[in-house]
């Protein structure tokens, strides 16, 4: 960068200062000017599955692969964790289907998940 160039930034943040508005320039070379606190984006991490890959899948495909819409199945929880089972349930039903064409619940009186393919 050209002195000229840094020059007018410091002008530039300077003047931004006085007016009070709060900013952040970051230069390539790692110069920084201003008091604004810049927040990275957050990325969420996933908690690993206690299953391996695919485990959930096998398990609740044959009760759903040929599900018409408006039919209802009952999977039942067997030996894996409701939620986590309604969860991998309803991320395959929305990658397979598409976005809100179904509903899931938990039935826990018989240990289910019950979906409902709405289209």
């Amino acid at each position: 960068m050209l002195d000229i160039q840094l020059k007018q930034i410091v002008q530039l943040s300077q003047m931004l200062d006085k007016w009070g508005v709060p900013h952040k320039i970051m230069l390539p070379d790692g110069k920084e000017f201003g008091a604004l606190e810049v927040v990275t984006k957050k990325t969420r991490a996933r908690a690993p599955s206690p299953y391996p890959i695919g485990t959930l899948k096998n398990y609740f495909l044959p009760f759903v692969k040929d599900l018409q819409p408006g039919e209802v199945a009952a999977i039942p929880a067997g030996e894996f964790d409701l939620e986590v089972l309604r969860g991998s349930l309803a991320g395959w039903a929305s990658r397979e289907w598409g976005i809100k064409t179904n509903t899931s619940c938990i039935n826990r009186t018989s240990k289910t998940i019950e979906i409902l393919r709405l289209s």
